[in-house]
């Protein structure tokens, strides 16, 4: 499908101005997507799709706030619009469908961290890889996997990646090299007691710790399967929309089809998600010895 190109009116120049002028001043990099749209005049409050495409069309003429401030955007227009209009909506202001998932991804995961607003998508996207408390860290000036937030304002993006990369492979290499010294002390210490037959059998924890690491084994694997299923979907949407003389009418009647299927997946990240950090011994199924 053709993509609309982005093109301001000769009565947007203001506006576009105005915008420049507020992702160029060093105040801004301290404001949140919705203060920063506050300050070009916008009100989320008050909703008009016409506005809210015009607006959003204006934010994307943007490089360093696009993520927070048209993501801000983009998911009010979800939140109010049907599915179909919304998609419409996404060709008037010449985005593609994933780009837009990408920006209210970025909106809706940073749109806490005010000190974060003023980072560009792909510095955001490099964020995007750490937990929450890596996050609460890096913002109270601690070192995160190589990263401070000074490096990461000042380093070119690809840069910071790299750092980040390099880190989480030194990280995993120390992970590789303790669970071999585990399993290598485990390996003497059995043959100890096989051979001299004083040593006292394994304790309760350490059998839990060697089941545990099993477990622990397997569900790697599913995650990483699971995140491997997800790419391939991605990949098949892909070649959806290339089909040669598909049109969007098509194309959202296509996805339509497998799109309700999504909305049980969320409650179940956000199950396994809790069930993560809330682990906790059952005490209801077994009996204590």
């Amino acid at each position: 499908m053709a993509r609309t190109k982005n093109v301001i009116a000769p009565q947007d120049a203001r506006a576009v101005e105005s915008m420049a002028l507020v992702a160029q001043d060093e105040k801004s990099k301290q404001l949140a997507a919705d203060e920063a749209l506050a300050a070009l005049g916008f009100n989320l409050k008050e909703y008009d799709l016409f506005l809210y495409i015009k607006m959003c069309r204006n934010v994307f003429q943007l490089h360093e706030m696009t993520g927070m401030m048209g993501g801000k955007i983009l998911r009010a227009i979800k939140e109010k619009e049907s599915h179909g209009t919304f998609g419409k909506a996404l060709g008037e202001i010449g985005i593609q469908p994933r780009q837009a998932q990408r920006y209210m991804h970025l909106s809706k995961r940073f749109g806490k961290y005010d000190k974060l607003s003023h980072l560009s998508n792909s510095k955001l996207d490099i964020i995007d890889a750490l937990t929450d408390p890596e996050i609460e860290k890096l913002l109270d000036g601690e070192e995160v996997k190589g990263l401070t937030m000074d490096a990461i304002e000042s380093l070119p993006a690809s840069q910071a990646r790299d750092r980040l990369r390099a880190a989480e492979k030194k990280l995993e290499d120390q992970k590789k090299r303790h669970e071999q010294t585990v399993k290598e002390m485990s390996a003497e210490l059995e043959t100890l007691r096989l051979r001299d037959g004083v040593l006292p059998p394994p304790t309760k924890e350490q059998k839990a710790a060697a089941a545990l690491e099993e477990l622990r084994k397997k569900l790697f694997a599913e995650i990483q399967l699971t995140r491997f299923h997800f790419g391939e979907c991605l990949k098949v949407i892909s070649a959806a929309e290339k089909v040669e003389g598909v049109t969007f009418p098509l194309l959202e009647r296509w996805a339509k089809e497998e799109y309700e299927e999504l909305a049980g997946f969320q409650s179940m990240l956000e199950e396994l998600d809790e069930a993560l950090q809330y682990v906790s011994p059952d005490k209801g199924g077994g009996n204590a010895n």
